[in-house]
């Protein structure tokens, strides 16, 4: 018997529907599809629609829109289901976290906000694939003068792997779409 303690219920339940039907579409899913929605801000200028700079983290802030928090909720519940992949050795839910987040990303036209960088951070390990999609992501999608005005929301391993994925960014020929649009099977975890 494989105890969990630390594991909550909700998120041990929507792995048991997944290994049912490998699906992750019933997970945070309550923002409904965003793919034509014009009243949101886009990823290039705001994560969560921050308009302050206050002392408020950007994913907590007050003018955060209510489709920032439903897409955050979805993140956070996608990540848990990751890291309980990890836990689990699960390959093909990681592998399926990777591309749910993947079309979330691309359905909401926002990234992973600041606490869900850190949970990330936190909860894998240098050269994890869920990490170097969520710097990926901020890489192609969130302008620079976002990163700056809200630096001290993000980890300090995130910049580095930021810093790091912006120099092999540059080696590289011109590219017109993201890594994880063009083929998001290299985030995939293989044996």
């Amino acid at each position: 018997m494989v105890r969990l303690p630390e594991v909550d219920p909700d998120v041990f339940e929507s792995f048991l529907e997944w290994v049912y039907t490998k699906s992750l579409k019933h997970i945070g899913n309550d923002f409904g599809d965003t793919t034509h929605d014009t009243n949101t801000t886009n990823v290039v200028n705001t994560t969560s629609n921050i308009s302050n700079t206050s002392n408020t983290s950007p994913s907590s802030s007050s003018t955060t829109t209510t489709k920032g928090h439903d897409v955050d909720r979805h993140y956070e519940a996608l990540f848990q289901q990751y890291f309980l992949g990890e836990k689990l050795q699960v390959r093909a839910l990681k592998n399926a976290v990777i591309e749910e987040t993947i079309h979330l990303e691309q359905r909401s036209n926002f990234v992973p906000c600041a606490e869900q960088v850190k949970q990330v951070f936190e909860g894998t390990v240098r050269g994890n694939q869920l990490r170097r999609l969520v710097v990926d992501m901020h890489l192609w999608d969130v302008e620079p003068s976002f990163m700056l005005e809200h630096e001290v929301w993000f980890d300090k391993e995130f910049f580095i792997d930021l810093a790091l994925a912006s120099i092999a960014f540059r080696e590289k020929p011109v590219q017109v779409h993201p890594p994880y649009i063009r083929d998001p099977s290299t985030y995939w975890e293989v044996k």
